[in-house]
């Protein structure tokens, strides 16, 4: 069989497969139980709740500008200008609040797992230009009891999906932590990096 035909019969064969899955388990939003025409999106009425980040922003650490004159001649927030980050550049799919959060958490806290590989498609939209010269992807690691209550590290599987979708090779084991710390969940940046110093 020429190899167009096999082409062609192999994504007929994957198109009746996704038909046959989203009969027996339809789409459904990120957010909500609506249905949506493929996994991994947002529906018509969740979709305007989450604030995508995009240009303007810092060149730095991606914070969103309410219009271009905001940014220094370097392109960058006045945060950045007086103090610098340790990272030369990030990047980030939706600002952090409510609607965010609660497409997140429930990655991170309860199990849906399964949320993932359309976050990762999300992140690696957002992150192309980082992604174009990464050599390879490191997840921030958990401690290892946090990690057996748990039962997965969600950066882990954020990073594989980000990482297929790039073509850039994933090491979740390059990092340890060493120590156990408290959630930080609820702590502000300060607080934050009091725990974290060291």
């Amino acid at each position: 069989m020429p190899r167009s035909a096999e082409g062609r019969l192999a994504r007929l064969g994957a198109g009746l497969a996704r038909g046959a899955i989203d009969i027996l388990l339809p789409p459904r939003c990120l957010a909500c139980e609506n249905p949506v025409d493929r996994p991994g999106l947002l529906c018509l009425e969740c979709f305007p709740r989450f604030r995508f980040i995009t240009a303007p922003l810092c060149a730095r650490c991606g914070v969103p500008f309410a219009h271009p004159g905001e940014a220094g001649p370097e392109g960058l927030c006045e945060a950045c200008r007086a103090r610098p980050p340790l990272f030369r550049r990030a990047r980030a799919v939706w600002r952090y609040d409510a609607a965010s959060r609660d497409v997140i958490l429930p990655l991170k806290h309860a199990d849906r797992t399964e949320l993932a590989p359309a976050l990762g498609r999300l992140m690696a939209t957002a992150g192309r230009e980082l992604l174009d010269g990464a050599d390879l992807l490191v997840p921030v690691p958990l401690h290892y009891w946090r990690l057996v209550a748990r039962r997965y590290n969600q950066a882990v599987l954020l990073a594989r999906a980000v990482g297929r979708i790039a073509c850039v090779p994933v090491v979740p084991d390059l990092l340890r932590r060493v120590r156990a710390t408290p959630s930080l969940g609820a702590l502000g940046a300060a607080e934050r990096a009091a725990v974290l110093a060291g």
